[in-house]
């Protein structure tokens, strides 16, 4: 079972543009180098295909990338290949953590999701994200009162319901 990236934490950004990835994503990003050896950096990729629409630069493991290359690869439409290939290839770049913990977020990147002194890094499964933590609010608000209205698409158990467990196939 592939390990995920969970819980969320703020972190302050210097004016060099460092920030401290968390420790437990640390984790998640080593085990998901094949070629990681102690001693030598971390490394990730960092889409930012959808920075301006969605608001957040999305984190992938060595390992989650290669995956989903593998799938791009098969998309038999030329045309929904070659925006899979810009969204997550084109605009993507290779990371690597600095001994300290942290990474240099480049100044384009941050200007794309309007990033000013703090992000928050939000485990989403495979990947993470990295917004600004209003906008992380915001968006978090807007889910929770779909649900609360009843939105049945926004219903995590209602959803996992219909889902088998592992332990049942």
């Amino acid at each position: 079972m592939r390990p995920a990236f969970r819980s969320k934490s703020v972190h302050k950004v210097d004016g060099k543009g460092r920030v401290s990835i968390p420790a437990v994503f640390r984790t998640v990003l080593r085990e998901g180098d094949p070629e990681w050896v102690d001693g030598k950096p971390l490394r990730f990729i960092l889409v930012h295909g959808q920075a301006r629409e969605h608001g957040y630069l999305e984190g992938y493991t060595i390992d989650s990338m290669t995956r989903l290359e593998r799938r791009i690869r098969k998309i038999p439409s030329r045309d929904a290949r070659e925006n899979a290939i810009e969204m997550y290839l084109t605009n993507s770049t290779y990371l690597e953590v600095d001994p300290n913990g942290r990474i240099v977020l480049p100044k384009d990147l941050r200007d794309e999701i309007r990033a000013m002194d703090e992000l928050v890094f939000q485990g989403h499964l495979d990947t993470f994200r990295i917004r600004v933590p209003e906008v992380a609010e915001a968006e978090q608000e807007e889910r929770r009162a779909r649900m609360v209205a009843g939105d049945p698409m926004s219903d995590p158990m209602a959803a996992l319901d219909e889902i088998p467990d592992e332990g049942d196939e």
